[in-house]
């Protein structure tokens, strides 16, 4: 018998979720990347997705974290959670003067995408890749967790002493707790990790003829999109994004794309017998006889019907 000491954890399966705004931390000002940026850590409520994490409170909504950074650009994510939440997009005054109070105190559940990826340490992580308003008429039940609410100005007091230690210790290593800045060194030691980390990286693929994001359409597996519910999922999200008409043609021509590309297998190995010259006319029909006959183990891919799956 071979047994295991490591804890399973609990975590949702990949799909897209209705969620509610249940913490939101102000992390201060950060150091990232080699500046100083303004963050906060957002923990999302999937309301109608539950599981036991501890026996005597039965079974919870998942609760999963998102950080973000004091940014509303049009591809910032404060930005794609208020469009989402408010159901609009922003008006040019909000985007000039934006509070980021209306976001806590909205009140209203949006939909997000999760998906899985696997940490350095082997484990699965399930990550949240983007904001979504709720489809216009959907029923949806109200949130069940306790909101939490963390002021940098609260210091080590208030709710601080609620939040989980990693929290605890990224805000005590803010600029406004810690008052210390990166050392010269320090600054060159991750601009070095940065440098060789980018060396060996993949090249980015090139994006220009892809549509302006407003929902990461990129997050979904090839797994996830050959399944025809969460394709029809994916559309109906779409369809009520807070954006133009000609951006959404653009979200869909990009979603048939990537489902097209999922459902169709990659190219057969060449199996065919290839000889150059010296061959006489007996042997080279012989020879084409029986590359026609390896080819003939192979078909064309099904064509793919987008709302109803593969073709049987």
């Amino acid at each position: 018998m071979i047994i295991s000491g490591l804890k399973q954890r609990q975590i949702p399966p990949p799909g897209t979720y209705t969620a509610y705004l249940a913490w939101w931390i102000e992390l201060g000002t950060q150091f990232y990347e080699g500046e100083w940026e303004w963050k906060f850590s957002t923990h999302w409520e999937l309301t109608e997705t539950r599981a036991t994490f501890k026996k005597e409170r039965g079974p919870e909504p998942f609760l999963l974290g998102k950080e973000i950074t004091a940014y509303i650009g049009k591809r910032a994510n404060m930005r794609k959670i208020a469009e989402a939440m408010f159901g609009r997009s922003l008006t040019g005054a909000e985007v000039a003067s934006f509070d980021t109070e209306k976001i806590r105190t909205c009140g209203k559940p949006l939909m997000v995408p999760v998906s899985h990826e696997t940490g350095r340490d082997s484990e699965t992580y399930p990550i949240i890749t983007g904001f979504a308003p709720v489809r216009k008429g959907a029923k949806v039940p109200a949130p069940v967790l306790p909101t939490l609410h963390y002021r940098i100005e609260d210091g080590t007091g208030g709710d601080f002493v609620k939040l989980p230690s990693w929290i605890q210790d990224k805000i005590l290593a803010s600029r406004e707790l810690s008052g210390d800045r990166p050392t010269k060194s320090e600054i060159i030691e991750r601009n070095v990790r940065q440098a060789a980390a980018n060396a060996t990286a993949e090249p980015e693929p090139d994006d220009s003829d892809e549509p302006d994001d407003v929902f990461d359409l990129d997050a979904y597996s090839d797994e996830e999109l050959r399944k025809p519910e969460i394709v029809k999922e994916i559309r109906e999200i779409i369809e009520n994004l807070p954006c133009s008409n000609a951006e959404k043609a653009n979200q869909f021509r990009y979603l048939n794309q990537l489902v097209r590309r999922a459902n169709t297998p990659a190219a057969p190995p060449d199996f065919s017998i290839k000889v150059e010259g010296g061959l006489s006319d007996d042997e080279a029909a012989e020879i084409d006889e029986i590359n026609k006959k390896l080819a003939a183990e192979f078909t064309e891919p099904d064509e793919y019907d987008h709302d109803n799956g593969p073709a049987t």
